[in-house]
C-alpha cells in the first residue's frame, strides 16, 4: 500500500472471512496470521464470547468467538474454521471465524456507510459495507469488537 491508501480517495485492502455464510472484512494491516483451531485453555470468569487462550510460540493469545460477539449462535468447529490473529492497540488477539475468504482491494469511495442500526457492540462494530458481485461485504472495526481493558483483566484473573 502507498501513502495514498489512507486518504479518503485511496484504496484499502480487506482480509475477508465468513460467519454464518455472510462475508466480513477487516483492514488487512490488522491481520497478523491465520491458524488452525487448537486446544484452548478456558479462562475463569471470562465473557461468553471468549473461547479461551492459546499458547503461540510462548505468547498467551486470547481467542474471541466472532460468532458469539456478533450474536450468532455457536456451532462446532469444522475443517474450515480458523483463528485470525490481529493486533489491536499493541495486543495480539485471536478471532475465531467459520472460514477464510480472500484479500480484496476497494477504493474508499466504494465503502458505503452502514444503515442506522439499533443494537449494541454487535452493530457498532460494522463501520462500512461494500457491494460485491457475491453480495454484501460488512467491514468490521476490530477495536470496537472488544474491550482491551476487560480482556486484560480476564487474563490477569
Amino acid at each position: 500500500m502507498n501513502s495514498d491508501d489512507h486518504s479518503p480517495t485511496g484504496m484499502v485492502q480487506f482480509g475477508t472471512f465468513y460467519l454464518e455464510g455472510q462475508l466480513f472484512g477487516v483492514d488487512i494491516l490488522r491481520m497478523r496470521e491465520i491458524l488452525l483451531p487448537q486446544a484452548m485453555t478456558q479462562v475463569p470468569r471470562a465473557t461468553r464470547e471468549m473461547e479461551g487462550v492459546i499458547n503461540l510460540r510462548g505468547q498467551v493469545i486470547p481467542v474471541i468467538s466472532l460468532r458469539q460477539r456478533l450474536g450468532i449462535p455457536r456451532r462446532p468447529f469444522d475443517k474450515r474454521t480458523r483463528i485470525i490473529n490481529m493486533e489491536i492497540d499493541g495486543m495480539v488477539v485471536g478471532f475465531l471465524v467459520d472460514a477464510i475468504g480472500h484479500v480484496h482491494r476497494y477504493a474508499r469511495r466504494e465503502i458505503n456507510e452502514p444503515p442506522v442500526l439499533y443494537g449494541g457492540v454487535e452493530t457498532e462494530a460494522i463501520t462500512g459495507m461494500v457491494i460485491t458481485e457475491q453480495g454484501m461485504l460488512m467491514v468490521l472495526d476490530t477495536a470496537r469488537l472488544i474491550s482491551l481493558d476487560s480482556l486484560r483483566n480476564a487474563l490477569d484473573g
